[in-house]
């Protein structure tokens, strides 16, 4: 692979696995990811379709959802938090969602929640909205969702050399394979990663951006 896939190997591939592991989706079931264009998203859905599992990345902008359909998915696009669960049901998959997967939280994530089939998995892994999740009793005892968190270094603590060591060895082999999410917008010089850091903060920006020296 190039050194500028490699260096991008040691947070959002091993997360994406690790996702798609926990959540133990069967073939034919659903599964919502919020914001559904980031990188770790499309690793997951890339991962996730090749186990047979359908994916609903939630999406802002109908250019997102033009790239994601490419990957074989069916993206949702809405411009705000009321407009999700409305969205879902008009695709059929209100109450059949086995699993979600936010990286947002606030009110994008307790529409995602409110998707869940009975029995679903709710996992949250960020907090790009800066608010918290408000999860109702009813949701936790008549519909028996579950509520989990995912934090990486927490979570490779839990594995042990044999477990890690197949895991580092399929994440190397999916990133051969080309998967998903380690685009490279553009390199910059050590020197000058003050501009590299404002270029990750534009919105739009496709890919990251990699500091070399």
């Amino acid at each position: 692979m190039s050194t500028e896939a490699a260096c991008q190997l040691t947070v959002n591939p091993f997360t994406a696995h690790l996702l798609v592991r926990d959540i133990a989706l069967d073939p034919g079931e659903t599964l919502l990811l919020t914001a559904g264009a980031s990188a770790v998203s499309r690793m997951v859905i890339h991962l996730a379709s090749e186990r047979g599992i359908r994916c609903l990345p939630v999406v802002r902008h109908p250019e997102q959802a033009r790239t994601l359909a490419l990957l074989g998915t069916r993206p949702v696009t809405v411009g705000s938090a009321d407009a999700l669960t409305e969205a879902v049901h008009d695709i059929g998959e209100h109450g059949r969602v086995g699993a979600v997967l936010d990286a947002v939280g606030g009110a994008l994530g307790a529409a995602a929640l409110r998707c869940l089939r009975p029995a679903g998995q709710f996992v949250s892994y960020g907090m790009l909205s800066g608010h918290p999740i408000p999860v109702h009793p009813d949701d936790l005892v008549f519909r028996q969702v579950s509520v989990s968190g995912f934090w990486l270094p927490a979570r490779m603590e839990r594995l042990d050399e044999r477990e890690l060591t197949s895991l580092t060895q399929r994440v190397q082999e999916a990133a051969v394979r080309g998967l998903p999410g380690l685009e490279v917008a553009e390199c910059r010089d050590l020197a000058d990663f003050r501009s590299a850091l404002e270029h990750t903060m534009r919105p739009g920006r496709d890919g990251k951006v990699v500091i070399t020296g």
